[in-house]
């Protein structure tokens, strides 16, 4: 098979050494009973280098800059350890399904992860469904209004969970075929875990038997499980995950968990990074 990083023979021992030999580690991990994991690479504000100094996280995946290292992009080198770590820790299984959280914008993802993952899934045998998770209308960028109010600016945007309950629906077309189904979120970034566990909340209502999220970076050491709480009218707190749902943030209850916090694999991908830059730079 030909992968992202071993075009020809030779570079299968390169790609073994950089991606498939190390122990998988991660920044943040928890499992729990609800049949859902969640695994994220790496801290936010690691420093990687480049070909033309140094870049962080937020460079490649919240600015969208591309950054070469080496003859590489360097999200595909995320990417590529993300997809390895997670398949050597026994975190994909076979022929799951691959989607990414919606951007806030309606009828968009991440183009940065969405171009890795249309050519990745083959490394597990997987499906990457682009329009599984659907962004109905324009919900606040959680990014954005985070910085505005770590800058001392004033936002009343919504960023609860119920934002995205009312912005944010399983596709229809997808209706009766997620049933026993591991599906994998992936995002580039997650805080408290609003988004994921709205994912959660809606996939496992369409019948998933599993899901698992993804993600480059984790703000924090902690995750919030969120659950709907049951009315008078709906004593099973059900939702039509096919439909957006008109839900404030006082429907839902949450629960703060600590989860396994480290460094994650920063050393070894410092090693990788300056390994594809020198090989390019020797060979110029």
């Amino acid at each position: 098979m030909v992968t992202l990083s071993a075009g020809a023979p030779a570079h299968v021992g390169e790609l073994l050494e950089h991606f498939f030999l190390d122990e998988p580690q991660w920044a943040f991990a928890r499992d729990d009973a609800r049949d859902f994991k969640i695994r994220s690479l790496l801290p936010p504000n690691v420093r990687f280098p480049g070909n033309s100094g140094t870049f962080t996280l937020q460079d490649i995946f919240t600015r969208g800059e591309t950054v070469p290292v080496g003859n590489q992009d360097a999200r595909d080198i995320l990417m590529l350890r993300l997809l390895s770590s997670a398949y050597l820790d026994g975190t994909l299984p076979h022929r799951s399904l691959f989607c990414v959280y919606p951007s806030s914008s309606p009828g968009r993802v991440s183009a940065q992860l969405a171009g890795f993952l249309t050519n990745a899934k083959v490394m597990v045998g997987s499906h990457y469904k682009e329009d599984l998770l659907e962004r109905v209308t324009q919900a606040p960028d959680t990014s954005w209004e985070r910085a505005k109010k770590n800058w001392g600016q004033v936002s009343t945007a919504d960023i609860s969970i119920a934002a995205q309950a009312r912005t944010v629906r399983v596709n229809p077309k997808y209706r009766g075929k997620l049933s026993g189904k591991t599906v994998i979120v992936f995002d580039d970034f997650t805080t408290e875990g609003k988004s994921i566990e709205w994912a959660r909340i809606l996939l496992s209502k369409a019948g998933a038997a599993q899901v698992i999220a993804l993600t480059v970076g984790k703000y924090g050491s902690r995750h919030t499980n969120y659950a709907l709480r049951p009315t008078t009218s709906d004593p099973g707190g059900t939702i039509d995950p096919y439909t957006v749902s008109n839900l404030s943030a006082t429907d839902f209850a949450s629960a703060v968990f600590s989860g396994t916090y480290g460094p994650g694999p920063e050393d070894s991908l410092t090693t990788t990074m300056a390994h594809y830059a020198a090989v390019a730079q020797n060979a110029d």
